[in-house]
């Protein structure tokens, strides 16, 4: 059994947590735009509002950051990856 797990954790550490990192990271950015949105829509519309202040406004600009910089991080990635061809 150590064995095993030992052949797996240094074929992980080759290939896998390169990939792993990546896939998460992209899968981050858009989380946080998609929460933004759901922010921003819930409170405008009233339905949510932000803990402490109970402020529908206040989250709706919280969720506006959270897409702007959800965007900035995509297109600072694409850039990367434009740069590196």
């Amino acid at each position: 059994m150590t064995k095993k797990r030992d052949v797996m954790h240094a074929l992980f550490h080759h290939w896998g947590a390169a990939y792993h990192a990546r896939s998460f990271n992209r899968e981050l950015r858009v989380s946080s735009i998609i929460l933004g949105l759901v922010f921003i829509v819930g409170g405008l519309s009233g339905t949510l509002a932000l803990v402490g202040t109970n402020s529908g406004t206040a989250l709706a600009v919280v969720g506006a950051l959270l897409v702007g910089r959800g965007i900035w991080r995509v297109r600072k990635q694409r850039a990367r990856q434009v740069q590196a061809l």
